[in-house]
């Protein structure tokens, strides 16, 4: 597998520059730490995605944008809330995408613990509903593998030891890499379907054309 390679070249901080589409958001960055404090508060007091929060799903962004369109509806309506109840009848996701899609939504930096916007996802639902900018991509990916979260633990982890320009690498590797890490964190083993699953949802999530 070869890491998408816009994305590898933001992550790399300063290979490239972003073009005038980008740019925008990625300068919502600064507005993402100045505004969003009570978010990565949580997030460093240990508040994170757990392992399976995927569902046996990668990162789809047309089913997150989705979630973010009805959350900003109901950030003007302070009476409803984002449960799943109100996702199902108000969108066309699937019973397992109503649990995972807003998961990832919360990981990506767009949705907080409460299912309510973030300062970025304010702005990626204003400037980039369809999170196609590579600006937009490189942030989400950003939360998804920051070291205190909220990003589950197992992908920061995969991204640092994987994702650097011009390395190349099997899915075999990252099934053992999952496998070690969580022997090493949480000391125990999960059954090799499981943790298979996160490794090809974690490369879906890189891969596929609807994702990152």
């Amino acid at each position: 597998h070869r890491p998408n390679q816009p994305l590898m070249q933001a992550f790399g901080l300063g290979l490239v520059q972003p073009d005038n589409d980008d740019a925008c958001l990625i300068a919502t960055f600064s507005l993402t730490w100045g505004h969003d404090l009570e978010y990565e508060s949580q997030a460093q007091q240990g508040q994170r995605l757990g392992f399976s929060f995927h569902r046996t799903f990668p990162c789809v962004r047309p089913a997150i944008t989705q979630i973010l369109l009805l959350a900003e509806e109901l950030r003007h309506q302070p009476e409803r809330t984002l449960n799943n109840r109100i996702i199902r009848a108000r969108t066309g996701l699937g019973t397992i995408y109503i649990e995972a899609m807003p998961r990832y939504a919360t990981g990506a930096g767009l949705l907080d613990f409460n299912r309510q916007l973030t300062e970025f996802g304010r702005h990626a639902v204003t400037q980039d509903p369809m999170l196609e900018q590579h600006g937009t991509q490189w942030l989400m990916h950003y939360y998804l593998s920051a070291p205190h979260g909220p990003g589950p633990a197992f992908w920061h982890d995969l991204v640092t030891t994987f994702f650097f320009v011009g390395n190349e690498f099997a899915k075999m590797q990252v099934d053992r890499r999952v496998a070690g890490f969580v022997e090493q964190t949480e000391g125990q083993s999960l059954a090799e379907r499981t943790t298979r699953s996160a490794a090809t949802v974690f490369l879906g999530s890189y891969t596929k054309s609807d994702a990152l």
